[in-house]
This record gives C-alpha cells, structure tokens and sequence, in this order.
C-alpha cells in the first residue's frame, strides 16, 4: 500500500521492468476501491481523508512470482503507513492445488526437492516447464509454490535442478520439506526417514512421430483431471499423467484413457 499516486507508480514501473507487464495501479478511500478518477477529483477537493498528496495505492500485478518474492506493492518498501479509517482486507478463500500437482502437507518424511516458483493465480500442467512429479504447498500469503520431484540425496536433487535450469527456471534451487514443512536441506536426513509412501502415474504412450488424432483428443479431454506430462526421451515424445495418490486413482485414470481408446496406458510406480 502506498498513500501517494507516484510512490504507487514509481513502483509499477519497476514491476514491469521485471517483466510483469499487466501490473497496475489501484486506488482505495476508506477500504473500498474506486477509480483513479475519482481519487484524483478527491484530492483535488481535499475530501476528508485525503491531503493534496496522498491517495491510498496499490500496484497489482496477476503475474508469477519466483522463489518467495512478492510482487503485490512495496517492492522492498518495509514501512507500514498509518492510514485513517483503513479497513481490513478480506480473508482470501482456500486456495485449491490442481489435479496434476501433490500436497506438501501430506507427504511424511524428509526430502530435498527443487523450487519451481510461487505463483499467484491458479496453473496449468504445461506451466511446469516439462517437469513431472509436482509437488504443492499453500502459503500465508495466498500463493503457492510448486516444487519438482522429491529426492533422498543430494545428488539426484542437483541432477533434477539441472534439469529445471535447461528447461528455463534460471534460479531454480534445491529446498527441503520434512514431514509437509519447508525447512532447510542441511537440516535434515532423508535417508534415515524416507517415507515409505508410494505414488503411481500412468504413463500414456511414447511417439517418435505424429501424435495420433485420438491420443490428442485423450490428452486434452483429461488435461485438467488427470494433469498431462510431456517427457523427451531420445526424440520420442512419452506421455504420463501427474503423480497419483493411490494405485485406485491410478487405475481409475488408465479406465478413463481405455474408455477413448488408447489401450497403451498402463499404472507406473514412482516410489
């Protein structure tokens, strides 16, 4: 939040020049948003509340954030104005985490992982860069942050941060969750708590060439439900659905890709 129009402006500035091109202004008179016009009339007015400088703003963007950091106002601006007659801002409802991606909260054990990002609006599988095994958590602030795979050493964490890099999250990094919470890598020990929870994926089917008419129709008609990968391997293209709870769930999505056709998707376990 801002009480000046060019201390708000200045800041979207900056936001764009991070490449979050839809940033914008906003204007705010005792908690209730109104147009730019109308603050502007206000102050000219000094309408109670207001002084010849100050209108309540605030610069959004809808845009995706990387690694925590936010873009919702303030840029690294700490202070807290005191402002007359503010209001408090509405509870956001739950965030719900997409079908293709698991829930952070429920894994039990240690892992290293690899941050994706923090994002502000909901995603879709073809977001993740290509990766597979997402993992999600639902922060304070609204936002959640998705991961890639869930590693007990090092080793195989950095080899899949590689990975992330090439397909373009230029500061990806390895993280670590134990028992659902993010903590810091070299705080734990994964191969002395490994969780010995299992988790399943159907793999598709693998093409070197054209993608057959009814494979697309498939893939798209369970994009949203089932989450769709898309893995490079040799110049075939091998196709599997998100990471899946239970062997059940599992089968339940090979009966639904039966069900169009393709009798190539079989149940893999991951681990």
């Amino acid at each position: 939040l801002f009480l000046k129009f060019n201390s708000a402006n200045e800041a979207k500035t900056a936001i764009r020049k991070k490449g979050y091109s839809d940033a914008f202004v906003v204007a705010f008179m005792n908690g209730k948003r109104i147009s730019l016009t109308e603050a502007r009339k206000l102050i000219e007015q000094n309408a109670p509340g207001t002084t010849s400088e100050d209108a309540l703003a605030s610069t959004i963007t809808n845009a995706k954030t990387e690694n925590g950091t936010s873009t919702n106002g303030g840029g690294n601006n700490t202070s807290k104005p005191t402002v007359a007659n503010a209001t408090t801002v509405p509870a956001k409802p739950a965030v719900v985490l997409p079908a293709f991606a698991s829930d952070w909260s429920d894994a039990a054990g240690e892992f290293y992982t690899v941050q994706i990002g923090d994002y502000s609006k909901p995603v879709a599988l073809k977001d993740m860069y290509g990766l597979s095994d997402i993992m999600a958590e639902r922060l304070n602030s609204g936002l959640v942050r998705y991961t890639t795979g869930r590693f007990t050493s090092l080793k195989e964490a950095e080899a899949q941060k590689a990975k992330a890099r090439g397909a373009g999250i230029k500061d990806a990094f390895i993280t670590a969750y134990s028992n659902g919470k993010k903590v810091a890598p070299a705080s734990i020990n994964p191969s002395a708590s490994a969780s010995t929870t299992t988790r399943w994926q159907v793999e598709i089917g693998t093409y070197a060439g054209e993608v057959p008419s009814n494979v697309i129709e498939a893939l798209l008609a369970f994009e949203q439900k089932w989450g769709i990968v898309q893995l490079q391997n040799n110049g075939a293209v091998t196709y599997v659905t998100g990471v899946l709870k239970s062997n059940a769930e599992a089968q339940q999505a090979v009966n639904d890709f039966k069900g169009l056709g393709i009798n190539s998707a079989s149940v893999k376990s991951l681990y």
